[in-house]
C-alpha cells in the first residue's frame, strides 16, 4: 500500500525512521508499490478485465503469475513483481528497427534489447538467411533452435538455376522437407544430387552446407513443423507495411518513419485475432520438449 505524508510521520515520531538507510528503505518500498500497481493497471488495460474478475467472453489470454526482476533506481536495487500474461498462440510483432546494413552486430544489438526486455528464453527461431543472426542468436540465446526457413531455401536454390529445369528441380526439392524423418530428408536430399548434382552442383552445397539448421523442424510433429518451417508471416507483415508507406517515398526525419511504419504494424495487429491453429495441440508437445525450460512460465 501506498504510503502517505501522516503515514510517514507516524514512522519517524515512531523511531521507525532514524538513519538514511531507513529512509531509503521506505523509498524502495514506495517506488515498489507504485511501479507494481502501474503494471497491474496495465495488465487489467491489456486484458479486459480486472484481477480475480471472471470474463464474460474467453478473452484467448489471462494472467499467469508473476515473475521477479530487480529494478535499478537511485535509491539502490528494488526487487519488484512482474506480472504475467499468458500469450495462447497469438502473433505478435515485438518490435521496429531500422539499420544501414544487417550483420552479427547488428543482430547482436536487437536480440540484446529482447533480453534487457524480459525476453530470458526463446524455445525456436524461425529464420530467412540473414547475414549474422545465427552466430547473434547462438550468442544471447545458446539454448534456442534455429529453422532456417524452407520456402526461401526453395525459392533461392530455384534462382540459380535456368528456367526450363526450375518446374523439375522444385518438384524434386519439395520431396526433401515434406519426409517423415531427417534421415528420410537426406536420402531425398541424396536423390536430388545424383540427378542435379553435377548440373548444379552450388544448390547440393547450398543445401549442405545449411542442412543443421534447414532439419531442425524434422524433430517435431506435423502441427509444429507448420509453426516454424517457414517465415511467410513475416513476409506477409512486411508486404503490408510497404504497401502503407508506398506512396511516401521521403521522410523527413527518422521518427516520422518510426511513426508511419508503427501506425501500419499497429494497423495489421488488428487482424490477428485468430489463435494458431491447433495449439493445444503445440504447446501439448512444446511442454513436453521443452519441459525444464518451461515449467517456470506455465501454470
Amino acid at each position: 500500500m501506498l504510503i502517505n505524508r501522516d503515514e510517514l510521520a507516524r514512522k519517524v515520531l515512531e523511531g521507525e525512521i532514524t538513519s538514511l538507510d531507513d529512509l531509503n528503505s521506505v523509498l524502495c518500498s514506495i517506488i515498489k508499490d507504485v511501479v507494481e500497481t502501474a503494471m497491474g493497471a496495465e495488465m487489467t488495460g491489456f486484458l479486459g478485465y480486472d484481477r480475480y474478475q471472471t470474463p464474460d467472453t474467453d478473452p484467448g489470454n489471462r494472467r499467469n503469475g508473476s515473475s521477479q526482476k530487480e529494478l535499478a533506481s537511485k535509491v539502490g536495487p528494488i526487487v519488484i513483481d512482474v506480472p504475467r500474461d499468458r500469450l495462447e498462440g497469438r502473433k505478435e510483432c515485438l518490435g521496429i528497427w531500422l539499420g544501414q546494413s544487417e550483420s552479427a552486430k547488428y543482430w547482436l544489438g536487437v536480440l540484446n534489447e529482447f533480453k534487457n526486455r524480459g525476453v530470458n528464453d526463446v524455445l525456436i527461431f524461425a529464420v530467412e538467411g540473414l547475414t549474422g543472426f545465427p552466430e547473434a542468436i547462438r550468442a544471447v540465446y545458446p539454448l534456442a533452435e534455429i529453422q532456417r526457413c524452407l520456402v526461401h531455401q526453395v525459392r533461392n536454390s530455384l534462382a540459380q538455376m535456368a528456367w526450363k529445369d526450375r518446374k523439375e528441380v522444385a518438384t524434386s526439392l519439395r520431396s526433401i522437407y515434406p519426409a517423415p524423418t531427417e534421415e528420410a530428408g537426406l536420402m531425398a536430399l541424396t536423390q536430388f544430387e545424383e540427378v542435379w548434382g553435377r548440373k548444379y552442383p552450388q544448390v547440393v552445397l547450398f543445401w549442405k552446407r545449411h542442412w543443421t539448421e534447414l532439419a531442425t523442424f524434422f524433430n517435431y510433429p506435423e502441427a509444429v513443423r507448420r509453426l516454424i518451417y517457414t517465415t511467410n508471416p513475416i513476409e506477409s507483415l512486411n508486404s503490408r507495411v510497404r504497401k502503407t508507406v508506398k506512396g511516401k517515398s521521403v521522410f523527413p526525419t527518422e521518427i516520422a518513419l518510426f511513426k508511419a511504419l508503427y501506425l501500419a504494424v499497429a494497423e495489421v495487429e488488428k487482424r490477428w485475432t485468430m489463435k494458431t491453429r491447433n495449439w493445444s495441440e503445440i504447446m501439448a508437445q512444446l511442454s513436453i520438449f521443452f519441459q525444464d525450460r518451461l515449467k517456470g512460465y506455465l501454470c
